[in-house]
């Protein structure tokens, strides 16, 4: 036993020669290897320090401008609401093109602005830009929505039919059948019975319960009577 054990020491204390002779010969590389760890941990902090304030006086930057366009607004005359709307729309273009928050919320105030303006194909693509800053956002399905209505009242029906359909695809979304209902509707109007059908047959299996699916029954009625549909 006193063998073994004295064999044990020995290996023990040849593995930590080699560390230290290790530790010694390579002494200056493993020094800059922690130094770059470290310079690498302390640029990460700041980088998420900046980012995060950035962030921040981003959001009070568009929270300013959106407290400036409806600061006593309801007594304006159309030329200084026009005015108005577009002095909004110009300090906003700074930060419609950030990919974060502050990119939603500028995005946001962009469409709804440009929809207040009837300019509803700008409106379509401020939403569409709002939802692609944050698609994983609550705000997304609506800024999904938002297009699709802007692009019906714009008269581009085929783009309203995909971004109603979108819309739907988010399961937690609070509107997703009047999403789909919307996509059947304007479906019909292009003619697109068969894409109709679908849209309102989606309805009546998966929520057969809900009122816009009552809605979706009567015109898949009207449509197999009119010979439209099988």
């Amino acid at each position: 036993m006193a063998t073994v054990n004295s064999f044990g020491n020995e290996k023990k204390e040849n593995t930590g020669k080699k560390l230290e002779y290790f530790i010694g010969n390579n002494r200056k590389i493993l020094i800059a290897i922690i130094a770059i760890i470290v310079l690498v941990a302390v640029a990460l902090c700041v980088a998420f320090a900046v980012s995060e304030s950035g962030i921040k006086k981003g959001l009070a930057a568009v929270d300013a401008i959106e407290f400036s366009f409806v600061k006593d607004s309801d007594g304006l005359d159309e030329a200084a609401a026009t005015e108005r709307r577009e002095t909004a729309l110009k300090e906003l273009a700074a930060y419609t093109t950030k990919e974060n928050v502050v990119g939603v919320r500028a995005n946001m105030l962009s469409a709804d602005i440009s929809f207040q303006k009837e300019d509803y194909s700008a409106a379509a693509a401020f939403y569409i830009a709002a939802a692609d800053c944050g698609e994983d956002s609550y705000t997304a399905p609506l800024c999904f929505f938002n297009a699709a209505v802007s692009y019906e009242q714009a008269g581009n029906n085929k783009d309203a039919v995909k971004y109603y359909e979108k819309a739907s695809e988010y399961k937690d979304f609070l509107r997703r059948t009047h999403a789909i209902f919307s996509a059947g509707r304007v479906s019909e109007s292009l003619q697109d019975f068969e894409g109709a059908k679908k849209f309102y047959s989606t309805l009546e299996e998966k929520y057969p319960s809900d009122s816009w699916t009552d809605i979706a029954k009567t015109r898949l009625i009207s449509l197999k009577i009119a010979g439209k549909i099988e």
